[in-house]
C-alpha cells in the first residue's frame, strides 16, 4: 500500500514512513505531509558512530502541503487501517513494524524491487516512482506550478530541470494541433 501511495502521490519515501495516521483526512481524500523520516547518524563518547531512523522537520517549507489522493489509494488505506486491529501494538503512524515502531528506510525500495523483478521490470529505484508521478501530470495537461506544489519542490527550477522532456513532447503536440488548426 506504501508502494501505491506513491505512485499516487508522489511523495517522497521518508515523507510516507512519516506519516501519522492523523494526517489521513479520508473526508476530503487529501494527505497532510508535514515531517520525514530519516537516518541520523550520531558520534558516542566513544566515538562510535550510531544510526538512528528519527522523524523530523521537512528540509523546506515547500515540503509541507496538502496533497490530493485519488479514491482508490484512500480505499487502500481505510482497509488496511480497519484490519490494523490485530497488531499488538498502536502506533501513531501509518507504516510501522508489527511493534509499532517505523519502517526501515530499505524495506519499501527492497520489495519495489522484488516487484519489478516479478514483472520483469528493469530497476529504476524507489525515487522514480516520484519522476514517474509528475510525467504522468504533465502528460494530462497539469499546470507545472500545480506540479511544483504537489512535488513540494521550493522553485520551479528543479521541477522543470527534471520534466523538461516531457514539456517538449507537449510542444509537439500544440505545435501540430496548431498546425491542423491553420491547414
Amino acid at each position: 500500500i506504501a508502494i501505491f501511495l506513491a505512485f499516487a502521490t508522489g511523495m517522497r519515501l521518508g515523507e510516507i514512513l512519516a506519516l501519522y495516521k492523523s494526517d489521513i483526512d479520508f473526508s476530503k481524500n487529501k494527505i497532510t505531509v508535514n515531517k520525514q523520516y530519516q537516518n541520523n547518524y550520531y558520534i558516542e563518547e566513544d566515538l562510535t558512530r550510531t544510526r538512528r531512523y528519527e522523524i523530523t522537520k521537512p528540509k523546506t517549507e515547500s515540503s509541507i502541503r496538502t496533497l490530493p489522493v485519488p479514491k482508490k489509494a484512500m480505499d487502500k488505506i481505510s482497509k488496511m487501517l480497519s484490519s490494523d486491529t490485530a497488531l499488538p501494538f498502536q502506533s501513531v503512524l501509518l507504516f510501522c513494524d508489527d511493534f509499532g515502531r517505523g519502517l526501515e528506510r530499505k524495506i519499501l525500495p527492497r520489495r519495489l524491487k522484488q516487484i519489478e523483478k516479478e514483472l520483469n521490470i528493469p530497476h529504476k529505484g524507489f525515487h522514480c516512482i516520484r519522476h514517474s508521478y509528475a510525467t504522468r501530470l504533465f502528460e494530462e495537461g497539469v499546470p507545472p506550478k500545480t506540479v511544483q506544489f504537489l512535488l513540494g519542490h521550493s522553485t520551479m527550477q528543479p521541477t522543470m530541470e527534471i520534466y523538461t522532456h516531457v514539456m517538449e513532447t507537449s510542444e509537439k503536440i500544440a505545435e501540430e494541433k496548431l498546425n491542423i488548426l491553420f491547414a
